[in-house]
């Protein structure tokens, strides 16, 4: 990921990239040579440099640390997701960044999918009437090579803070958890998670073993249902049709009429980028809100709740 928030930081007006951190001399070597950006393999090196922001894209083990460093530096932080290891470490983050008053944001690139944008505005409009139900795939194709964390807080955790995303003014709750692993692996493969946001039921698939890459998500309302690709970035609308039937009522083949799917306009784009642009413009207008790492925060307590259940930590 950080080779990707390289390559399209690059492309952004108004940024000047001033390092470049890898400990990998290859890596370093590639960007300088490709970006004629300066490098280094110590991302000490970044407390007292030029740096007005700095991406935290290290391994989920050094969000906290780094993270905590480079606020308190006066930098502004946009860290990967998951913003840290535990809910304590989290908390602290926010904390921190409120008292240093800088910009923390964490990662969930899929809120800056432009399907789940739409998606937003469709249920912000009425369309969709109250969410009854929020169902989520994300799957396949392969379990990384070694993975630093469970697929809940690698894959799920996404979908966990989209429920939240859409679903803001609700507390979300675990209702249920099941998962396990596979073979010799030592962390979870698979895992569905049931969550609750006030009335609203959110159910989450993800795993990382499925032959086929799927990234998708039905909302169901009171009043249509919403389909949604996010690799395809595409939503489709069924409105609710009035009862009609074809034919007497004790005709056992009649059938209420089907509503015809409708597709929502949806303007495409990559969804790092517009991350990425967010955190600009939220750097260079000085918006240090903390709702976005708040709710970044409990997302990952959510995932954190939903391991501890597939464990019996609980």
């Amino acid at each position: 990921m950080g080779r990707q928030h390289v390559r399209v930081l690059s492309e952004i007006p108004g940024v000047e990239l001033v390092s470049a951190v890898d400990l990998s001399a290859e890596a370093r070597h590639r960007v300088e040579q490709n970006l004629a950006v300066p490098t280094t393999d110590d991302w000490r090196s970044l407390l007292d440099g030029d740096a007005d922001a700095v991406v935290n894209a290290l391994p989920t083990p050094d969000h906290y640390e780094v993270t905590k460093a480079l606020l308190e530096a006066g930098k502004h932080v946009l860290v990967e997701k998951p913003i840290a290891v535990t809910s304590a470490e989290a908390e602290e983050l926010v904390r921190t960044a409120e008292r240093v008053d800088r910009v923390l944001m964490v990662g969930h690139v899929e809120r800056f999918n432009p399907a789940v944008r739409a998606l937003r505005t469709l249920l912000a409009e009425g369309t969709l009437g109250d969410v009854v139900t929020l169902a989520t795939r994300r799957v396949g194709i392969a379990r990384p090579v070694a993975p630093r964390t469970d697929v809940v807080i690698d894959l799920a955790i996404h979908d966990i803070d989209i429920c939240g995303h859409l679903l803001p003014d609700a507390q979300g709750r675990l209702v249920f958890a099941a998962g396990r692993t596979l073979g010799a692996n030592q962390l979870e493969d698979h895992a569905d998670v049931i969550l609750r946001f006030g009335q609203a039921v959110c159910i989450v698939q993800a795993n990382w073993i499925t032959p086929v890459k799927i990234r998708r998500m039905t909302v169901t309302g009171t009043t249509g249902l919403a389909e949604v690709d996010y690799l395809e970035q595409s939503v489709r609308v069924y409105r609710s049709a009035p009862e009609v039937f074809e034919g007497p009522v004790w005709n056992f083949f009649a059938v209420a009429r089907e509503s015809e799917p409708e597709e929502f306009p949806v303007a495409r784009h990559e969804p790092l980028r517009a991350e990425l642009e967010h955190f600009v413009s939220r750097v260079q207008d000085g918006d240090t809100s903390i709702v976005e790492a708040r709710q970044a925060a409990q997302a990952l307590a959510l995932a954190i709740a939903a391991t501890d259940v597939i464990r019996g930590n609980c």
